[in-house]
């Protein structure tokens, strides 16, 4: 049964996003716990990564640079550059998923196709790490967000959502291996409820808001835009300059998986409920993929 379940990951989500709209009476009184579930969520997948591996990579170090240089800032500054023109909340929404893409899935996955893992973990690490940042002065620069939010708040937010589970990761592998070594064998089924949980709550919290725009023409552009953002980012990465299969498909897996809960959380705090709309539409071709 538990097996099931984590290998339904995607199933399981979209099943709980959808209680949490049309039974959100059942989620709601839990809503306090969105942010705590999304942290221990992304503790677990911390716990996946293994911090030693990070200090001794010692070659295709300005690959690697390069990588993350492109995903984290090269990406969403194109595509700002290439959509001026379309719906403001869904170029919004788009722009914040490319900017806080980084692909906490990544060391699951690549494990199970047997890939790189080395790469993904630092991938995975310095991407996570550096999204505090480049997020909120990308979003700054290209849209000008702090006229209504405060980039401080922002900034913080993130950290928080980051550091703490990163950190908390590292000293739990550190001072207490053996709970750690247990947390890891159920970090799947733990991940998969906490995750669907928190995403139920967050619909929930935000159902009026979305019934009013979840079954008009903008959502459907959205759902078809998103389609087309995740083909064109599997076909960027498994096209880049590579040794071998193993690596391409690497590069494909890293730059196709978002981190949806960390952008789901920012735009729940700090955006309107259309861009909202466009974030959680992105877990259906995520889960598909």
């Amino acid at each position: 049964m538990i097996k099931t379940i984590e290998n339904n990951f995607g199933l399981v989500l979209l099943v709980f996003g959808i209680l949490g709209f049309l039974v959100p009476q059942f989620f709601l009184p839990i809503k306090d716990f969105g942010d705590e579930l999304m942290m221990f969520a992304l503790f677990l997948g911390f716990l996946k990564l293994d911090f030693s591996e990070v200090t001794h990579l010692k070659e295709n170090k300005l690959k690697m640079g390069m990588l993350i240089l492109s995903y984290l800032v090269i990406l969403p500054l194109a595509f700002f550059a290439l959509s001026n023109g379309i719906n403001e909340d869904l170029r919004l929404g788009v722009f914040i998923l490319l900017a806080i893409s980084s692909a906490m899935l990544c060391p699951l996955l690549a494990g199970l196709l047997r890939l790189k893992v080395l790469w993904v973990t630092v991938f995975v690490v310095f991407t996570s790490f550096l999204v505090p940042f480049t997020a909120p002065l990308l979003l700054k620069w290209c849209f000008g967000v702090t006229a209504e939010i405060s980039m401080s708040m922002m900034i913080l937010f993130l950290s928080k959502m980051v550091f703490i589970p990163a950190l908390s990761a590292y000293f739990c592998r550190k001072w207490i291996p053996s709970i750690a070594e247990n947390l890891k064998k159920q970090s799947g089924i733990l991940g998969v409820v906490c995750m669907s949980v928190f995403l139920a709550i967050l619909i929930a919290g935000n159902q009026v808001a979305l019934e009013q725009s979840l079954f008009s023409p903008f959502a459907f552009q959205a759902l078809v835009g998103l389609f087309i953002l995740f083909f064109v980012l599997y076909f960027i990465g498994y096209f880049l300059p590579t040794k071998n299969t193993k690596e391409r498909l690497t590069n494909s897996l890293m730059f196709g998986n978002m981190n949806n809960g960390l952008s789901i959380l920012l735009v729940a705090e700090f955006f309107n409920p259309e861009v909202l709309l466009v974030v959680l539409l992105s877990e259906i071709p995520w889960v598909l993929a």
